[in-house]
């Protein structure tokens, strides 16, 4: 895929020569896989390999961390990661000592950071793991597009390069493996009696799913028993048209996963194909009625708010788990077990052992004993590839078992290249229409993947298309200017909101003069072709929040197609907004840009709104139609108000009744979604996501002991300021008057958010704006009430 890069050529490279046994996690008696070695002594094969490249990554320091490796791979496996570096500060010169102190330095505030604000942890790990799947994808096309030679030297040669790089690329996966896994390593035990028996949602999908999908499963152990990629798209149609409960949760594992709906359907055969049990198997106990619409309820609630570190990894956990079983590159091969996720690794793994294996005179004498009665046995029956491939690694390159004639080295031309073909621009494919596939929510941002899982349910005809420009596009077209990315790296390492705002005027007046390299030119220009008749344009926001931050980012409409390149740039200035900052603030999340967009064909066509159905009340759903979609959500007048609950239409004019039937079809899918729309010939859906659950629950109808405070300009706003700074207790209902701009007192009230906690419990106005508004959904978000002034 094009236009979702991820790590520079600078970072991959440095990625790629950091592997070995760092011990920074485990010893080789605590590792989740050990060997017995020759010598009897116990030998970690899996976690003692993972490298801290998180935080160097976050701060865009990884060449800090490379500089010390050397050092540090030296005196690892004897002493372990910490201990080295204090032996490295205690030996070391002053240079040393100082590199030691800064790495050590990155490395607490990052924990200390994601520790306080688990909404920065759980953005810090998706990175890793979104930009790791990637990395995977393109290496395992690389891999399969070069055959392995026939001559033995040569074939071991090919493999241990393989298994070198695609271990050196992603070791921000397998970081993140070892973080989610205890939390420990993050905070120590203050939270280990939480995280006691702490699954996530998908955990308890993986061990239902053969069961919940039995009459869908056509695998048995090791045999597919013919099943295709063509059998299970039409499973998949016929559980939509026929299972409206399996449906649900089919879409939702969808939803959840970033994988296309008959892709999670493979991952039931799958469960059911592996002689191991991973998870679930059809054989289980028969999933009741009841149980499956528990689960179905489960899987289809939105994502609630990061509320402690325990929940972003036990989710995360459950989320690099399940996708063991998911294909990473469709086709033929995924029914012989190959080109699953982790395929660059796990695949090239098991080729090498089975060659290895099929050949011991590759090992120098002393060693082929040693290999085939004490060290393969281990390994044959062993169900982690990576694991093994690790081993394998650590007997050729370290210990220098193979006999010298069957293997070449590492080959650092063939390597650099490699890197660089999987790191950039060259030979690839954009990203598609969201109406043709599905990608995952942090590659392509909540609305295009909105309108992705919007199509699963009610057909692309009545969702708009559109070109998506990934989240790595965005991120490396910010680094193409280094001036500018120094300032995204102050502001992101930034606590005080007051200079976090300082910096992000620095940041958009430098988004705004960069020179646009020319890549990114070509990704919005080849989109536009896609659609030769569309002269206008709306080039939209497409971020990580969109459910809560409705209205935080920029959207421009009516663009001329030779500016969208421009407004596309706008776009993501408005990533560093005032407002932007404010509000990630608020939630606790950073300023790296996990931030994508959606560029559309503007519809000028009269009539169109917003809507929502909330499942959690009765199906309640609210109607607002205004001139255009933009006017409902920008606050302005609306024409036209409907709400009640599904069965009652009665007097509903006919727009009404089609945007209430498209409510009505989502909400048999997911808990609660808010909608755009513009009407065509037919409702055509512009944007669709889920309900968010609330940062904090509203408060009771009652206000009694509330403070109510008349704002009728911007300057009586501090006025607020005064009051809620002379009290940590005040709690306040604004007054608002007619003077004052919605979009203005949006930002001023995520700024007294982000200062004082969220002690405003309601906004009076003499007519509420629509609930459809982008100010009516902050506030629902914060737990304000927007309600007539009395």
């Amino acid at each position: 895929m094009g236009g979702e890069d991820m790590w520079t050529i600078e970072e991959a490279t440095a990625l790629r020569g950091m592997v070995g046994r760092t011990y920074a996690y485990h010893t080789n008696k605590s590792d989740e896989f050990v060997i017995e070695r020759e010598d009897g002594e116990p030998q970690g094969i899996f976690k003692v390999w993972a490298v801290p490249v998180i935080p160097f990554l976050d701060a865009s320091r990884i060449d800090l961390l490379v500089g010390l490796w050397p050092e540090v791979i030296r005196r690892s496996p004897s002493i372990g990661f910490d201990a080295a570096l204090t032996a490295m500060e205690k030996d070391g010169d002053q240079n040393i000592v100082s590199r030691v102190q800064e790495a050590r330095g990155i490395m607490r505030r990052w924990q200390d950071r994601c520790v306080c604000k688990p909404e920065r942890l759980a953005r810090s790990l998706e990175r890793a793991r979104l930009y790791s799947w990637i990395t995977d994808q393109q290496l395992a096309r690389r891999y399969a597009a070069e055959s392995l030679s026939d001559d033995l030297p040569q074939r071991i040669t090919q493999l241990v390069n393989r298994l070198y790089l695609a271990f050196g690329l992603m070791n921000p996966f397998y970081h993140l493996e070892v973080l989610v896994d205890n939390p420990v390593w993050l905070c120590g035990t203050e939270f280990q009696e939480d995280a006691a028996g702490l699954a996530g949602r998908l955990d308890a999908a993986a061990l239902l799913l053969p069961a919940v999908f039995r009459d869908f499963v056509f695998a048995e152990e090791l045999n597919w028993n013919g099943l295709s990629w063509s059998a299970l798209k039409g499973q998949t149609r016929d559980i939509f048209s026929s299972d409206p409960v399996r449906k649900k949760i089919l879409i939702n594992l969808a939803r959840l996963t970033g994988a296309p709906p008959h892709h999670v359907l493979f991952a039931a055969n799958a469960l059911e194909w592996i002689p191991m049990r991973g998870g679930g198997k059809k054989r289980d106990e028969v999933v009741s009625r009841h149980e499956l619409i528990q689960l179905s309820t489960v899987l289809a609630k939105a994502e609630t708010c990061h509320g402690n570190v325990v929940s972003v990894l036990a989710e995360t956990n459950a989320l690099i788990r399940f996708m063991n079983w998911l294909p990473l590159i469709e086709g033929d091969e995924n029914f012989a077990g190959q080109q699953w996720t982790y395929s660059s690794v796990c695949d090239t793994a098991s080729q090498l052992f089975q060659t290895l294996y099929d050949n011991p005179g590759v090992w120098r004498p002393e060693f082929t004993e040693v290999f085939m009665s004490v060290i393969a046995p281990q390994l044959q029956h062993l169900d982690a590839q990576s694991a093994k491939g690790r081993l394998l690694l650590q007997l050729i390159l370290e210990e220098r078992r193979i006999r010298d004639a069957y293997f070449g080295g590492l080959d650092d031309c063939w390597q650099d290249a490699v890197t660089r073909s999987v790191t950039g621009f060259e030979s690839s494919d954009d990203l598609a229409c969201p109406t043709q596939s599905l990608y995952p929510f942090s590659l392509v941002g909540g609305k295009t993947f909105g309108l992705s899982i919007a199509t699963h349910v009610i057909g692309a005809r009545d969702v708009a298309g559109g070109i998506p420009i990934a989240s790595g596009a965005v991120e490396r077209l910010l680094k193409s200017d280094e001036r500018l990315w120094n300032y995204v790296q102050q502001l992101d390492q930034e606590e005080n909101l007051g200079r976090k705002i300082l910096f992000s005027v620095d940041v958009r007046n430098a988004i705004t003069e960069c020179l646009v390299p020319e890549w990114f030119r070509q990704i919005v220009e080849r989109g536009l072709r896609r659609y030769p008749n569309a002269q206008q344009w709306a080039v939209r926001s497409s971020a990580q929040e969109e459910g809560e931050a409705r209205g935080v980012y920029g959207t421009e409409l009516r663009v001329r197609r030779d500016a969208c390149v421009g407004a596309a740039i706008t776009c993501i200035a408005s990533y560093y907004s005032r407002r932007a900052v404010t509000f990630r603030s608020v939630i606790g999340a950073g300023d790296l840009p996990l931030f994508s967009m959606l560029l559309q064909p503007y519809f000028d066509h009269q009539g169109g709104g917003g809507s929502y159905i909330n499942g959690r009340v009765e199906g309640r759903y609210a109607v607002s139609v205004g001139v255009s979609a933009e006017d409902v959500t920008s606050g302005k007048e609306v024409l036209h108000e409907w709400a009640g609950r599904l069965e009652d239409t009665r007097h509903a004019r006919q727009e009404v009744v089609e945007v209430i039937s498209v409510l009505e079809q989502l909400s048999e899918v997911f808990e609660g979604v808010q909608v755009e729309w513009v009407q065509n010939t037919y409702i055509t859906l512009l944007q669709m996501e889920l309900l968010p659950c609330s940062a904090e629950k509203g408060n009771a109808n009652s206000v009694v002991g509330v403070l109510p405070v008349v704002v009728n300009t911007e300057e009586d706003v501090d006025i607020l300021v005064q009051l809620l700074s002379s009290s940590d207790t005040q709690i306040l209902s604004v007054v608002l008057g007619s003077e004052i701009k919605l979009v203005q007192f949006q930002e001023a009230i995520l700024e007294l958010c982000a200062r004082f906690g969220r002690r405003i419990t309601e906004v009076q106005f003499e007519k509420v704006p629509s609930p459809s508004s982008h100010f009516s959904n902050i506030c629902s978000y914060f737990g304000i009430r927007c309600v007539k002034r009395v």
